[in-house]
């Protein structure tokens, strides 16, 4: 099933994002130790995209950036528990000059360049941070979108407003496949992934992506009937965009 919305629940994520991970790694990942680096999250008790992921012993690191010292300091009290968390007080730069841009911030804390996952949800600049990396490229990114309607191009760092699907999509696909859309853009790196296995594996369709997350938004507050005419309906991209409005 390619449908990666069946699989979503929550522990310490959102909107489904920790059984989306979980689903990824088992068709793309296999069993191994995960490398990972998250930032913007917040209390990653309450609200985090990885914080599962260390809870089952799944990483080998788990970096969470942070520039809010009361965070970062109840980060560092989790350490004590879970060996894996490597917590770092600093606020991520987006100017290529900078010492804070998030490759020189793991480099020089002494990060491997092997990234297995990355998870950027800072509610602004988070495509600009996305454009600083050069070396630090994961093999599956997840960055958060604004509420834009599909083609709508938008950009925090010129209008003020969340970077919307489109802007994201179209810089990133460049170097990634999109794989899933939740509010989150999930990508699969193409220099890891072969086409082949992304297409046997997911959807990569951005229109369908888009479609398939404005009918599953509040599945789960369905009723089973419900659930099963989305499920129906799901099926196919042209009914979808005859129903929707999307644009």
């Amino acid at each position: 099933m390619k449908n990666l919305h069946k699989f979503k629940f929550d522990v310490y994520s959102q909107n489904g994002e920790d059984g989306v991970i979980n689903e990824i790694l088992k068709r793309s990942f296999g069993n191994k130790k995960l490398n990972v680096v998250e930032f913007g999250s917040g209390n990653i008790e309450e609200n985090s995209n990885t914080f599962n992921l260390i809870k089952n012993d799944k990483v080998n690191y788990s970096v969470f950036i942070e520039q809010d010292l009361n965070l970062f300091e109840r980060l560092k009290i989790l350490k004590l528990k879970y060996p894996t968390i490597i917590p770092i007080n600093k606020t991520i730069d987006f100017k290529k000059d900078s010492d804070d841009t998030i490759d020189r911030i793991l480099k020089q804390n002494n990060i491997s360049n092997n990234l297995d996952i990355m998870s950027i949800d800072i509610d602004s600049n988070d495509l600009d941070v996305y454009r600083t990396i050069s070396e630090y490229h994961p093999k599956l990114l997840i960055i958060e979108a604004g509420r834009q309607k599909y083609g709508v191009f938008s950009e925090h760092s010129l209008d003020k407003k969340m970077n919307s699907f489109s802007s994201i999509y179209k810089c990133i696909s460049k170097k990634y496949y999109l794989i899933f859309y939740n509010g989150n853009l999930f990508f699969l790196n193409k220099d890891s992934f072969s086409e082949k296995h992304i297409k046997k594996s997911y959807y990569t369709d951005d229109e369908y992506h888009y479609l398939l997350h404005c009918i599953y938004s509040n599945y789960k507050k369905r009723v089973l009937l419900k659930k099963i005419f989305i499920d129906l309906l799901s099926r196919s991209k042209f009914i979808l965009k005859t129903l929707i409005n999307y644009k």
